[in-house]
């Protein structure tokens, strides 16, 4: 009942804290069993769905997006690719999160590797074209600086971060 819930909350819900709040119980629950994402998938997770939450700017859903391990045909169908892009220029740095499942940045950096490596030649290259334009590449070098300088500081001076990515109030 309450993963029906859950569900819910990533497939209906118009409420950006409701989707937010559903997609990180989600995966705190994977987190803590790895086997909880084939019964998530059984009770009805759609790649669509968290398509949709990733394009409302809700990162965490590319974890669970990733679990799920779809096909690099449903993976192309959802035309994802420009959001994972931006998933990895503006992804916050996720510290205190469990270490047994990727960040968002790493999950789409995995899911991008199947998109310029599972097809034919002329494909994958598109694919690489649309990852390689300027603003891609400057998100790339400005969050590589980011983690560099994050590297470079002592554990103690280090900013706290959070395990989520805050909503925006603009």
């Amino acid at each position: 009942m309450i993963l029906d819930q859950l569900l819910a909350g990533i497939s209906t819900s118009k409420e950006e804290m409701v989707l937010r709040a559903s997609v990180s119980i989600l995966t705190s629950l994977v987190a803590a069993n790895k086997s909880a994402i084939e019964d998530i998938k059984k009770k009805g997770l759609q790649l669509s769905d968290l398509a949709s939450a990733l394009k409302r700017d809700v990162h965490e859903a590319a974890i669970l997006f990733y679990l799920t391990n779809p096909s690099p045909a449903e993976i192309k169908s959802l035309e994802i690719l420009p959001i994972l892009a931006g998933v990895m220029c503006n992804s916050n740095i996720y510290k205190g999160r469990s270490e047994s499942l990727p960040t968002p940045l790493t999950a789409s950096l995995m899911i991008i590797e199947v998109l310029v490596t599972a097809f034919d030649h002329c494909t994958n290259i598109m694919h690489l074209a649309e990852i390689s334009s300027p603003k891609v590449l400057h998100g790339l070098s400005r969050k590589w600086a980011e983690f560099q300088h994050e590297a470079e500081l002592p554990a103690s001076s280090r900013p706290m971060t959070l395990s989520y990515v805050a909503p925006r109030w603009v």
